[in-house]
Formats: C-alpha cells, structure tokens, sequence
C-alpha cells in the first residue's frame, strides 16, 4: 500500500511541475500515461485503422493534445482528473483518424447500422450474426475473449476481406480459415 501511495504522490508531484510548464516533467508524465494511452487505443481502435496508422503515433498525438490543454487544469488537479483529460483526447484522436480514413470496410468505424458476422465465412445471405452497431465496444469486448488465431481470422473478415484474402493475409490455407472461423463464431455463440 504504501508503494501505490509512492506513486501517486510522485504521479502527483511529476503532474503538477508539467501544469507549471516543466518539459522533463512533461516529458516523464508521457512515459507514465503511454501505457494507459495506448490500451485505450488498441481497445478502441479498430484493427484496420491501426494497421493504417500505428498505435504509437496516435499516443504522440493524444498525449500532445492533452499538452496543448494542461495549463488549464489547476495544480491542485489529481492524477484521475489527467488521466480523464488524455482519454477525452484519445477518443477525439480515433475519431480525426477515422474521419481521415472514412473507407474502412467492416466492423464497426462508423457510427449506426448493423454489423452482420456471417455464420459461414463464404455463404452471403445466409445465416449470420447480427450486432447492432451501437454495441460495437461490446463485440470488440467479445472477440477480445477469443484465442488470438481465431480473433485475428474474425477481425479480417469483419474487415470485409474474403477467405482468400485472409489465408493469403495469415499465410494459412483457406480451408484452415474456415476451420478457425467457424470455432470463432462457435465460441461467440457460447458467450453469447
């Protein structure tokens, strides 16, 4: 207990030197925000904008955001009042990103609709899962759950790309996409 307390009263003290203008001070609170930064982003991001823009760039940008407004958060500010003014900013540095890149295809990087999983990845119009958009944290929440070869194979597919494209993608057979996909939504299934 006492070593958490170490931390916040050296989080504290680090927040308080970077609002007076100190540039190490700025500089060691990036270092202690960025892990924080970028969990929210990879968890919030969807995968095909960050393989269109890295991680670490977005943290760059939010965390230089978050500078631009420090000086208006008073001295006495805790360390959850910054962390909720980086994450404020976080989110408005996945929406520019977005904007910016607005033909993604699949999942769920725009706002309304339906995203619909096919329940066989090469069957259109068929049986399929369907997720209202609005619940997009939750099926992002959802796939998380899942092993990664089987996360990886449903985020491309939710990406629009065919079984070919993600065989190719994973260097994997197509019938090993099936396989792993079908075990995917199996598993969704089960969650849900």
């Amino acid at each position: 207990m006492a070593g958490e307390n170490d931390i916040e009263a050296d989080f504290s003290a680090t927040l308080r030197s970077a609002i007076r203008g100190d540039s190490s001070a700025r500089s060691h609170l990036f270092s202690l925000v960025q892990p924080k930064i970028q969990m929210y982003l990879e968890q919030q991001s969807g995968l095909s904008l960050r393989r269109k823009i890295q991680v670490d760039d977005m943290c760059q940008d939010v965390f230089l955001r978050a500078l631009r407004v420090l000086e208006n958060l008073p001295e006495t500010a805790s360390t959850q009042d910054f962390i909720n003014l980086v994450l404020k900013n976080a989110q408005w540095t996945i929406l520019d990103a977005v904007k910016k890149n607005e033909n993604f295809k699949g999942e769920s990087n725009v706002p309304g609709g339906l995203v619909s999983i096919p329940i066989d990845p090469d069957v259109v119009g068929g049986e399929a899962l369907v997720i209202e958009r609005e619940e997009s944290e939750w099926l992002h929440a959802l796939i998380e759950r899942l092993d990664e070869i089987y996360a990886s194979v449903l985020w491309l597919k939710l990406d629009g790309l065919e079984t070919a494209e993600i065989a190719d993608r994973l260097s994997i057979t197509p019938a090993v996409v099936r396989k792993r996909y079908q075990r995917a939504i199996e598993a969704l299934r089960q969650i849900t």
